[in-house]
């Protein structure tokens, strides 16, 4: 079941007031996909994840954030543009730019979170391309974050469901195989991409498929 209702938030970089979507309860029916995203009913919580400025789209977690950018960098090409990447979602959109200033803060697991969410947005409106783009973005900050917690076992799992669902098969296959889990559904779940790979098989998939 989702709850939600709505609040007023002033936007500390143009200083306008604006009305956002808040949920207040959601639950989770069913298995997680292979990339960590979770069930319905917060699956359909996403539109909550960020919010963004309607006057002069600074966007962040919640515009009661301290921003980590000032106005002149809402204003640059790669921000006004979403980096030239076509996205069909307004949320997706939303995402990237978050993204960039993650980016820009040197912020890699959030810059990361906001990549892979860019590209969930864009894979409910089965714009793949747009969501194999924010998938490729995000293994930098990813291999960032691997670099900040080597012995993380799950980021390195993610890793290889990111390269394959950008298309990056061979990549994917590569690095699973210099990997071993001491944790074994880890391990069954890297035999497992490693298994699609092969197929060139880009699709979304579930950990209950995992056996």
């Amino acid at each position: 079941m989702l709850t939600e209702t709505t609040g007023a938030y002033k936007c500390p970089l143009c200083g306008k007031i604006s009305r956002h979507r808040i949920v207040v309860g959601a639950d989770e029916s069913d298995v997680y996909d292979l990339d960590t995203r979770p069930p319905e009913t917060r699956r359909s919580t996403m539109f909550s994840w960020v919010q963004e400025c309607p006057y002069c789209s600074y966007v962040a977690s919640k515009l009661t954030d301290r921003p980590p950018v000032d106005a002149a960098f809402l204003k640059t090409p790669e921000y006004v543009g979403c980096g030239g990447i076509a996205f069909q979602s307004d949320l997706a959109k939303q995402f990237y730019r978050l993204y960039l200033i993650k980016t820009r803060v040197g912020d890699a697991r959030n810059a990361y979170w906001s990549a892979l969410e860019a590209a969930w947005a864009s894979d409910d409106l089965l714009d793949d391309q747009s969501a194999a783009a924010c998938r490729k973005l995000a293994i930098e900050p990813l291999e960032q974050w691997i670099e900040q917690q080597p012995d993380n076992e799950h980021l390195k799992g993610m890793k290889i469901d990111v390269l394959r669902r950008a298309g990056m098969f061979d990549e994917a296959i590569q690095y699973a195989k210099q990997l071993t889990f001491s944790d074994g559904f880890l391990q069954k779940i890297a035999d497992y991409e490693v298994e699609l790979a092969k197929k060139q098989d880009a699709a979304c998939h579930k950990t209950d498929e995992v056996q």
